[in-house]
């Protein structure tokens, strides 16, 4: 009798931790949707400035969304947002008065925005007791991650005073398509980084993406099918 007696409460906390799981799950998909749009609208319309303002509002809104999924205290959430308005501030500033500062400050400021929302996935997939859905989906998050992360990176060099690019126009959406097409070892060689700084970022990007797909997350992926089998 106090055996089966004992056997209820645990069926009922793995159930409560199932649904937790279940709502984490959705809400990284989530996330990751809001990535993938924010991706697909800055190419789409980030080759136009006062569109590539608007662009950048809504990679802001899908960081935001990002980091309320992975669980950071409000005052690191506020603080992000704060650094989100600034960058968006200061882009109207570089889409229609062009200052000087604000095109450094800019693709610093998101630059530090993304790398810090790569830091709050990581830190909490490491909470996570075992690999599930959830930790694929945010894993998949940090690689859309990756490409935001470089494309500002690749402008940062432009407006250090080393244009990214041999040919083509210098623009938002060209920076994320070519971030995307470099990080996926595509090549379709419509736009070429130059000699020098940029090459070296570029294949730093391609080879990081890479390492990061045939490790991380392809071992990710191996547990969560033995689990299953298990």
């Amino acid at each position: 009798m106090p055996s089966w007696e004992a056997k209820p409460p645990v069926e009922v906390a793995s159930f409560e931790n199932g649904n937790r799981g279940d709502q984490t799950q959705r809400a990284y998909g989530a996330a990751l949707f809001f990535l993938l749009t924010a991706v697909v609208v800055s190419i789409t319309f980030g080759t136009v400035r006062p569109w590539s303002t608007l662009a950048g509002g809504l990679q802001g809104l899908a960081l935001l969304v990002t980091l309320q999924v992975s669980g950071v205290r409000r005052l690191v959430l506020t603080q992000m947002m704060a650094l989100i308005l600034v960058a968006g501030l200061l882009a109207t500033q570089v889409a229609w008065a062009e200052h000087p500062i604000a095109f450094m400050a800019v693709p610093l400021l998101w630059a530090l925005v993304v790398l810090g929302t790569i830091g709050a996935i990581g830190r909490h997939l490491a909470s996570f007791p075992q690999i599930n859905m959830q930790s694929i989906l945010g894993l998949l998050a940090i690689y859309v991650l990756l490409g935001l992360l470089f494309s500002w990176l690749f402008m940062l060099t432009t407006n250090l005073g080393c244009p990214f690019f041999a040919n083509g126009s210098q623009d938002l959406g060209s920076y994320v398509y070519f971030s995307y097409v470099n990080l996926a070892t595509v090549g379709f060689g419509d736009l070429t980084p130059q000699p020098g700084a940029p090459r070296a970022l570029a294949v730093a990007q391609a080879i990081l993406g890479q390492l990061y797909l045939v490790s991380v997350v392809a071992i990710a992926v191996s547990r969560l099918g033995g689990a299953r089998q298990g």
